[in-house]
């Protein structure tokens, strides 16, 4: 169902696997993180009525 002009992208199954890959060892790292090392920056909102 392609038209002529449509952005089209090709992707190699090992290409999507190696970001999985890379994804995953980056959210790992973010979740065993020392919480006592920061500054870390956070927003709070207030929501209620």
């Amino acid at each position: 169902m392609s038209r002529s002009g449509d952005f089209q992208m090709s992707v190699i199954k090992s290409t999507v696997s190696e970001m999985a890959k890379d994804l995953d060892e980056q959210v790992a790292a973010f979740r065993t993180r020392p919480l006592n090392e920061g500054p870390y920056t956070f927003v709070a909102e207030q929501l209620g009525r």
